[in-house]
């Protein structure tokens, strides 16, 4: 598997396990929504400031008030991510740039590693988040990527 190949995976794993989160959400009541909201909003926002930035245009900071408003922010970012991903190679995945240059950071990474951040940061917080969604009753169920792998294969996980 090259290392495109690979990303897309990542990358189709985010949208799996960011799908199974926002559905267990739709579960909870409104208070315990609220309790969520945040980290959600969050973690949408780091996936559409990389979007912006491998794609050159400005990120605006955006807040979302309902579920709704989430969910189809969510689709967008969905979108966009499989975008770059189906159009990423081996060669473009090392494309380096200096994503951080309007606060005077000069550091260049490779496009490839600043997916490896977009979905790692996406573990983090959809872990946060499933504790507290898990806490009110509403588990999103597993969301490792060895599950994701099955589910793709239509492999039952075991458990």
């Amino acid at each position: 598997m090259s290392i495109a190949e690979h990303s897309r995976s990542l990358v189709a794993y985010t949208v799996w396990a960011n799908d199974k989160v926002l559905a267990a959400a739709s579960r909870l009541s409104q208070g315990d929504f609220a309790d969520v909201r945040d980290n959600l909003t969050h973690l949408l926002g780091t996936q559409q400031f990389w979007y912006a930035r491998w794609t050159g245009d400005a990120f605006q900071e955006r807040t979302y008030e309902t579920l709704p408003q989430l969910q189809a922010a969510y689709q967008e970012s969905h979108r966009e991510l499989t975008t770059i991903a189906a159009a990423l190679t081996d060669e473009s995945w090392q494309r380096r740039e200096a994503w951080w240059t309007e606060w005077g950071y000069q550091h260049e990474l490779e496009i490839g590693r600043t997916i490896t951040q977009v979905v790692m940061h996406g573990v983090q917080h959809r872990s946060e988040v499933a504790v507290v969604i898990s806490a009110a009753g509403q588990s999103p169920g597993d969301l490792d990527y060895l599950n994701f792998l099955m589910a793709e294969a239509g492999v039952e996980a075991p458990g």
